[in-house]
C-alpha cells in the first residue's frame, strides 16, 4: 500500500491468474488507473460499475495487479464487525518525506529507508492476526513521547505516543495512563502478558 500525493491510493497485489475474468469489490471508489505487472490497462480490459472493478482477461499464472483508487476516509463507515474473520498484515508505506516524515501502521518496523524524488517508505509487519477494522496506516508530521514498560516477565516494550508537535506537552498524562492500563491488564485484570517489542499510540485528528 502506497500512499499517494495526489490522493489516490495505490494497491499492489500478487495474485495467481486462473484464465477466468477476475472480480474485485469495493464501493463508494473512484478508480484512477488499473496495471498488471507495471502495464497500465485501458477502458476495454475492465469494467467499473458502482460495486465491482472486472479486470476481463487477467493473464494466467502469477502476475502484479495494482490499482489507484480514490477514497474518502471520513466517510468510510461501511466496515463490519466481524472478529472471525481475522489475517496478518505487512503494510509498506511510501511518501513525500517532507510532507510526511512519520509513517506508521500496525507490528513492527522491518525496515525504512529514502527513495528517489525526495520520496521514503516503511515497511510494517503485524504477525498477530486481527480484523481489518483493527487495521491502521497513519502519515504525517508528527513527533513523539518515548518511554518503556517493563512486564512480569522483565522484559522491556518500546512506548511511543505519536502527536502533532504542538501537542506533545498533552501527552504526559496520557503516557502515565498508558502505562498503568497496562499493568492492570498483567497484574490485576485479565492477566495478560505482552510479547510485542513496541506499542505505537497516535493521536491526530
Amino acid at each position: 500500500m502506497r500512499l499517494q500525493r495526489e490522493g489516490g491510493w495505490s494497491t499492489p497485489l500478487t495474485l495467481r491468474g486462473v484464465g477466468a475474468p477476475l472480480p474485485l469489490d469495493g464501493t463508494d471508489l473512484k478508480l484512477i488507473s488499473v496495471k498488471i505487472n507495471g502495464n497500465e490497462l485501458k477502458e476495454g480490459d475492465y469494467h467499473v460499475d458502482a460495486r465491482h472493478l472486472v479486470v476481463k482477461s487477467p493473464p494466467s499464472g502469477n502476475f502484479i495487479l495494482e490499482n489507484v483508487t480514490e477514497i474518502l476516509p471520513q466517510k468510510n463507515t461501511s466496515l463490519e464487525d466481524r472478529p472471525d474473520i481475522m489475517a496478518k498484515y505487512t503494510c509498506r508505506i511510501e511518501a513525500d518525506k517532507s510532507l510526511y516524515p512519520v509513517l506508521l501502521s500496525n507490528g513492527n518496523l522491518i525496515e525504512q529507508g529514502d527513495l528517489e524524488g525526495g520520496k521514503h517508505f516503511a515497511l510494517w509487519k503485524d504477525s498477530f492476526k486481527k480484523s481489518c477494522y483493527l487495521f491502521a496506516l497513519v502519515a504525517g508530521q508528527l513527533e513523539s513521547r518515548d518511554d518503556t514498560f517493563t512486564t512480569c516477565s522483565g522484559r522491556k516494550v518500546a512506548l511511543r505516543i505519536w502527536t502533532p508537535p504542538q501537542d506533545i506537552p498533552k501527552t504526559e498524562h496520557a503516557m502515565y495512563s498508558f502505562k498503568a492500563a497496562m499493568k492492570w491488564d498483567e497484574e490485576v485484570s485479565f492477566y495478560l502478558f505482552y510479547i510485542i517489542i513496541i506499542f505505537i499510540v497516535s493521536l491526530t485528528c
